[in-house]
């Protein structure tokens, strides 16, 4: 293979991976140079061969493999790209079901280039557009409702800077530190004292002092596993605005082993702060083992974070995969730990969810409250708990 050979070919492995990376799909850097050097030291014998050798090195867990598939067809087959991708992954707007492959919004307009601006003679001689149904979703009160894991590009980012204004008001509780007060409290003696020596040691005046009342601090422990990829994703931009409202607020994800995140939600930019949080975590969109993490933030990390003034948000959906035995004992320790635990599960979202699922069943009786976590009406709801 020549050296201009080479070369395309490389800008055809960046660009193919900026496509999925629009789509969805968390790829570094480093994840790009490995697959040009991958398919450089493979070959290209066949089309089968270039299309292993990508999926290997640009996803990294079995639910990617869907979206992997329509992008390398649509990428490297179709000679009409634009027009054969859009017909054949836009999602209908007739009103019917669509089709999987034609329900993946965000890969379509991954793979449509920009449109150009038109003139008016243009306009007025274009067909009407039948594809403007389907952003309708970006009005407000509709984005309110959908449902992440249906967002396209463009709503995904438009909820996000939502999400990002948000101000978390998280409830109240007492403090050990006093407050000045006059009219109910206990006596405090030491203002008596200050005030009297400024009137000749004659007591003109009792103030009084009451327990300040702040926010609770709160610790977020974020299932990252394959089913949970597109609720933590959104989940740790609300986590960046809560983190704004209060520093104190501590942020741990898990999948097959448990990562604190605190640090990068403290970056002043959101996006840059769900970046440096996603490159830290090397377990991103893989298994998850929900009783071992909580077993290690029990045994090494609670007893610094959680407290009688903290309140935990449990962040996942529950499907253990391990002994749910387990998983209800460390449940139980974790929330005689805290002053509330809150269970957010985006399987709530459906209104025919039952606990069947084991884990389910071993979390529900340790929580005090199980709220949904899908959409942005329910993360304003959590903003706003008392």
């Amino acid at each position: 293979m020549t050296d201009s050979n080479q070369g395309h070919l490389a800008e055809n492995i960046v660009h193919f991976a900026r496509v999925l990376r629009t789509a969805g799909l968390a790829i570094s850097s480093d994840r790009i140079v490995m697959a040009t050097e991958a398919v450089l030291a493979v070959g290209l014998a066949s089309l089968d061969d270039l299309r292993y050798t990508l999926c290997c090195t640009l996803t990294s867990s079995a639910d990617q493999q869907s979206l992997f598939d329509q992008a390398f067809t649509a990428f490297w087959r179709d000679p009409d790209l634009l027009g054969k991708a859009m017909q054949m992954l836009l999602p209908k707007v007739d009103g019917g079901m669509a089709s999987p492959q034609e329900a993946n919004r965000r890969l379509s307009e991954a793979l449509a280039p920009p449109a150009r601006a038109r003139s008016a003679s243009d306009q007025d001689d274009a067909e009407p557009q039948t594809l403007e149904a389907t952003m309708s979703f970006s009005n407000r009160e509709l984005l309110q409702k959908a449902d992440f894991e249906t967002l396209s590009a463009a709503e995904w980012i438009a909820v996000s800077r939502l999400i990002s204004q948000m101000l978390p008001q998280m409830p109240l509780v007492l403090s050990r530190r006093k407050q000045p007060a006059w009219h109910r409290g206990p006596i405090d003696m030491r203002r008596v004292a200050r005030y009297a020596l400024r009137s000749g040691g004659e007591i003109m005046q009792l103030p009084r002092r009451l327990p300040r009342k702040q926010a609770m601090r709160v610790v977020a422990l974020l299932d990252i596993s394959g089913s949970m990829t597109s609720y933590s994703r959104m989940f740790l931009y609300f986590l960046h605005a809560l983190t704004r409202a209060d520093p104190r607020t501590q942020t741990l994800v898990f999948g097959t082993r448990l990562s604190d995140l605190s640090s990068a939600m403290r970056e002043h930019d959101p996006d840059e702060a769900v970046a440096a949080a996603v490159s830290l975590v090397h377990d991103w969109n893989g298994g998850t083992r929900i009783a071992s993490n909580l077993a290690r933030f029990n045994k090494d990390i609670g007893h610094r974070m959680a407290g009688s003034r903290s309140m935990v948000l449990l962040v996942t959906d529950g499907l253990e995969r391990d002994d749910p035995t387990a998983l209800g004992r460390e449940a139980a320790r974790l929330a005689r730990r805290c002053r509330r635990l809150i269970w957010l599960n985006p399987l709530l979202r459906y209104h025919g969810f039952e606990p069947k699922a084991s884990g389910v069943r071993a979390l529900l009786p340790h929580v005090n409250e199980h709220l949904p976590v899908h959409n942005l009406q329910s993360l304003m709801a959590i903003a706003k708990l008392s």
